[in-house]
This record gives C-alpha cells, sequence and structure tokens, in this order.
C-alpha cells in the first residue's frame, strides 16, 4: 500500500505479497486490488483512490456490462470490497506514470525472494 506524503512521493506503508499462480494479466490486477482494498480495510482506511494501468479493470469496475473475460467472482469480489468503503475510487493511470509504483513492487517482490546460500 503506498501513501502519497506532503511533499507528492509515494511511500510504501505497508505490503502483502501473495502467489497467484497461472493468471491473465486482468484476472492478476483483480487479485492486486482485492488484496490491496482488504489491506486498506485492515489498517483501517474509510476512503481509497486506487492507480492501476489496466484500463479494462477500470472500465470493469464502473461498467458491470463490460465484464467479459474476467472470471465472475473476482469481479464481484473487488466490487463488494469497494463497496464496503465510505469512498472508493479507481483510475488509470499510463504504465509510463506509474514507475514510481512499479519499481515499489519490484523491490517487496525482490526482497521476498528465498536467499541463495
Amino acid at each position: 500500500m503506498l501513501k502519497r506524503a506532503h511533499n507528492g512521493r509515494l511511500r510504501e506503508v505497508d505490503h502483502r505479497s501473495v502467489a497467484i499462480g497461472p493468471a491473465s494479466p486482468d484476472e492478476a490486477e483483480y487479485r492486486a486490488l482485492i488484496e490491496g482494498l482488504g489491506l486498506a480495510k485492515d489498517r483501517g482506511v474509510r476512503c481509497i483512490h486506487v492507480f492501476t494501468d489496466r484500463h479494462s479493470v477500470v472500465e470493469q469496475m464502473y461498467d458491470p456490462k463490460k465484464v467479459k473475460q474476467t472470471d465472475p467472482k473476482l469481479y464481484k469480489q473487488a466490487r463488494e470490497q469497494a463497496r464496503s468503503f465510505h469512498c472508493f475510487w479507481i483510475s488509470w493511470v499510463p504504465r509510463a506514470m506509474n514507475t514510481e509504483a512499479d519499481a515499489l513492487t519490484r523491490l517487496v517482490a525482490e526482497s521476498e525472494e528465498p536467499s541463495r546460500t
């Protein structure tokens, strides 16, 4: 989970890493969304703004008619999680603008790799 500091920079405040196995890009994003929303809820967050570089997930979260190839159970679980917040927004950002969050994600993933001794 990232929080924007007063200087505008993102900083990691918590994270959760879960192995998901084979998944389509949308399924992986929904699983990350569900985990992230659960983490935010556990920390007492009431209002949340989610940013993702998966445009299809943003469209689906706002328009259920767009849910076609995504696992409907994942979509429903994400919607239920989103509705549990006092306020929820999800926005698309171009991948190029998501580099800081991607770098933090890679850093977390690398720190969780087993050591090779």
